[in-house]
């Protein structure tokens, strides 16, 4: 249902999704990643993969993507301080990179305009 409202409706389609097993995630065009109330990443699945490899956590070989997307971006009780400083790296990293800007300068270009349309592209790589 969701895939025809966006493909031959044209309509974007938010939800939020607790601990997405591999199959479900694989469904999504677009994840918006959060870790620490803030944006970690927005793209692809595969996308996220690569960014998260290219800041020093690459997803081993034979594990589920999705549980490594949450492990990657989870806070551990054991090591608190050290998690909050690793998501805050990755998140600090992510609001640099190109695609978030480019992302910002739609949202603010739409915001004034008076229209929001999600459907500008994501690149493959960020």
């Amino acid at each position: 249902m969701m895939r025809e409202l966006t493909s031959q409706r044209k309509k974007t389609v938010l939800c939020t999704i607790h601990q997405p097993s591999s199959e479900l995630i694989d469904m999504f065009d677009k994840i918006i990643l959060l870790a620490d109330s803030r944006t970690a990443f927005i793209g692809s699945k595969d996308a996220a993969l690569a960014f998260l490899e290219s800041q020093g956590y690459p997803c081993p070989y034979g594990y589920n993507p999705a549980d490594f997307l949450i492990k990657s971006l989870a806070v551990t009780t054991n090591d608190e301080l050290s998690s909050r400083r690793r998501l805050k790296r990755i998140c600090d990293e992510f609001s640099v990179c190109d695609f978030a800007k480019e992302v910002d300068l739609e949202i603010n270009y739409q915001t004034h305009v008076g229209t929001y349309d999600v459907s500008f592209e994501i690149p493959s790589r960020i």
